[in-house]
């Protein structure tokens, strides 16, 4: 049971986790405030290096495709899965740095506590929904036991006293 929950895990949470994050590049991540006006934006909204994440995340949902389909003949994939989740977050995080400092305008700089900056679902689901496909390419897939040829010992394997074979004699002799 334990090793059919870690192949579960295993095949089917990083696709998961890549599919929400797909979805979460699209819901509201920051909401600011300037001279009384709000706006929320996406992760679409946001645009430019962002477009990354969701198409690192479409390809963890193939390659996490490739390893259901093919789970024996691609152990590379794995790899990939962590490699692209990676990326992903290391793109998100870079953007965070970069926007939690300060943006440079032409009539100085601007904090985020200068405009209200305050983050949302998205954002939010974006980051657990990465760290999942993470964790989901980390979490070792129990392959299917192979069918073994060897016979198990059985009373047969036994030469009975009457064969005259002293070597393989059996409990009496």
């Amino acid at each position: 049971m334990r090793r059919d929950l870690s192949r579960l895990l295993g095949l089917w949470l990083s696709p998961l986790g890549a599919v929400t994050a797909v979805i979460c590049f699209f819901l509201p991540w920051v909401r600011f405030s300037c001279l009384g006006i709000r706006r929320t934006m996406s992760g679409a909204d946001l645009g430019g290096v962002l477009w990354v994440v969701p198409v690192l995340c479409i390809a963890v949902v193939m390659v996490s495709l490739l390893r259901v389909w093919r789970p024996q003949g691609l152990p590379w994939t794995q790899f990939l899965v962590a490699a692209a989740s990676l990326g992903a977050l290391a793109v998100l995080v870079l953007k965070y740095m970069s926007v939690a400092r300060y943006v440079r305008a032409e009539y100085g700089t601007i904090t985020a506590e200068d405009v209200g900056l305050h983050v949302h679902t998205g954002a939010w689901g974006i980051l657990v929904s990465l760290l999942v496909c993470l964790i989901g390419s980390l979490v070792p897939r129990s392959r299917p036991k192979a069918a073994t040829s060897e016979v198990p010992e059985t009373s047969a394997d036994v030469v009975s006293v009457s064969s005259g074979n002293p070597d393989r004699a059996g409990p009496g002799r």
